[in-house]
C-alpha cells in the first residue's frame, strides 16, 4: 500500500506521522507528494542549527540531520 503523502529527503522516503516533530537539513533534495483527500498543515521553520537548538532536539553535530 502506497502512503497518500511521499517526502523523500536526499534519496531517503520519510514518514512524518501527525503530532510529530521533525529537523532535517533543506540543503539536502527533497520534495512532498501529497495524493491524498485529506487536507494537511505543517509548520516550516527555517533557521539556523546553532549549538543550542541541537542541543534542545539532542542532535549529535556530525549528524546529517536527515534520518531522524
Amino acid at each position: 500500500m502506497s502512503l497518500p503523502i511521499q517526502f523523500p529527503v536526499a534519496g531517503e522516503s520519510i514518514h512524518m506521522a501527525e503530532g510529530e516533530l521533525w529537523y532535517l537539513n533543506a540543503d539536502q533534495e527533497h520534495a512532498v507528494y501529497h495524493r491524498g483527500k485529506t487536507d494537511r498543515i505543517h509548520v516550516v521553520v527555517d533557521c539556523i542549527a546553532n549549538d543550542w537548538l541541537r542541543n534542545q532536539l539532542e542532535i549529535p553535530e556530525h549528524q546529517f540531520l536527515v534520518d531522524i
